[in-house]
């Protein structure tokens, strides 16, 4: 049977749907959704679908075919959005893009790191919920992959929901070894305030960071 790709809103591909059908006997036919995601297997057994051709009793009961297509569109759905709950960003992934950014910061330029920061991220560094972002020699923001209304923005300036005076802190404690930062923060993918704690690297008068967010 064919496979079909199941792909978040960022077109990240997350799992595959396959259906599988057998006979019950005396004509009657079932389909089974199952579902492979990114994380592992999650076979969803429990939905009988298709059309029976009879009245036996000691068949389970079957869906009608639009029933079984509603039924199939919700087992998508909440695949989907369990995948989307799992695939977060973790603290090496952070780690990485940090050092990526700041290789292609040696590389380019800052001028020309700044504009792919800002500009063209994804995928290399804005991958679902892990994403760039730079201050520069002046303390304000000058990259960020995801808000570009915080451009010129004192770092100094940011405080979280909890009244956390982040930016600040983040300006103290950036080194070359780096060092983790936590406060809370807008989830570009959920779009809720979650715990976050972002990996911050000192380079050449610039402080790059990446966060993960804590479920």
């Amino acid at each position: 049977m064919a496979f079909h790709a199941l792909a978040d809103y960022h077109n990240h591909v997350i799992g595959w749907l396959q259906w599988e059908q057998s006979s019950l006997g005396d004509g009657a036919v079932v389909r089974f959704p199952r579902i492979w995601m990114s994380s592992g297997e999650c076979r969803f057994r429990g939905f009988i679908m298709g059309e029976q051709s009879n009245t036996d009793t000691n068949h389970p009961t079957l869906f009608s075919s639009g029933v079984a297509a509603l039924v199939a569109v919700l087992v998508l759905a909440l695949a989907a959005l369990a995948a989307a709950g799992d695939n977060r960003g973790s603290a090496e992934e952070a780690q990485d893009m940090v050092a990526r950014a700041i290789a292609y910061y040696d590389e380019r330029g800052a001028e020309a790191a700044v504009a792919r920061f800002n500009a063209d991220p994804a995928p290399e560094f804005l991958d679902h919920d892990l994403y760039i972002f730079v201050s520069g020699p002046e303390g304000t923001v000058v990259a960020h992959g995801v808000d570009s209304s915080l451009l010129g923005v004192a770092l100094a300036s940011f405080v979280d929901a909890d009244g956390k005076e982040f930016g600040e802190e983040i300006g103290l404690m950036a080194s070359a070894e780096g060092a983790w930062v936590d406060y809370k923060w807008k989830n570009p993918v959920s779009g809720a305030i979650e715990q976050k704690s972002s990996w911050i690297v000192a380079h050449d008068g610039h402080i790059f960071g990446v966060g993960v967010y804590r479920p």
